[in-house]
């Protein structure tokens, strides 16, 4: 099999899932503090076809960089809107987390389960140690990616439920710029020869990721 096909069916995979979780999870999180609005719209599901975005599923298999459709919520179905929004905002990236450690108990199963290689062949545990690294660090990208604090990620929404109310206006009257930062951050690689979210990633994802995983797989990256 081209292996070009087999990375690239591997990432579609794993997107898909952790796009699922990530949305589902914000979905469940609302419906459970009593808004039904993204239940109502189909999107208290597993099913990717209800959270994909085809321009962020594009963007993926392109550009390595992808996102899914936002749950639609409610606030005036929540009973506190601001302490409610906290929950149901970490929901997905923490939903995210729980995935890359079940990926990594998996992972450890594979790598150290007696006999591994007899019952699974080395070219087939090969390929599923990569399938299930790709997962870990797709989550945990994810995970992060989605706590920077900038509109309209999941961090900034945490953190307008967290900071005193006199601050919450303020900080609301950034979210006009939230798109721009997110693209300077993003384009940050070509523009200024050096990543930002590739930096904070490294001393953030990295160290997560080698917590996770057997040892002798640390250096994958």
């Amino acid at each position: 099999m081209d292996t070009n096909f087999l990375t690239y069916a591997i990432l579609f995979v794993n997107f898909c899932l952790a796009v699922s979780v990530h949305e589902c999870a914000h979905a469940w999180a609302a419906y459970r503090l009593g808004d039904d609005t993204a239940r109502a719209h189909g999107r208290m599901t597993l099913n990717p076809l209800a959270h994909l975005d085809p321009i962020g599923t594009f963007c993926l298999l392109f550009g390595y960089f992808g996102w899914g459709k936002p749950v639609p919520v409610n606030p005036a179905n929540l009973k506190d809107p601001r302490r409610d929004g906290v929950w149901i905002s970490a929901a997905g990236p923490s939903a995210n987390l729980l995935l890359a450690i079940l990926f990594a108990s998996a992972l450890w199963i594979l790598w150290i389960g007696p006999g591994s290689v007899m019952w699974i062949g080395q070219e087939s545990l090969g390929i599923m140690v990569s399938a299930i690294i790709m997962g870990i660090l797709l989550n945990l990208s994810l995970m992060f990616f989605n706590l920077l604090p900038i509109f309209p990620l999941d961090g900034e929404k945490v953190i307008v439920g967290l900071i005193p109310a006199r601050w919450v206006r303020p900080v609301l009257q950034l979210r006009s710029y939230g798109m721009v930062m997110l693209l300077v951050l993003l384009a940050s690689k070509p523009l200024l020869d050096f990543s930002i979210i590739g930096w904070l990633a490294g001393i953030i994802i990295y160290p997560v990721y080698c917590l996770l995983v057997p040892s002798g797989l640390e250096t994958v990256l």
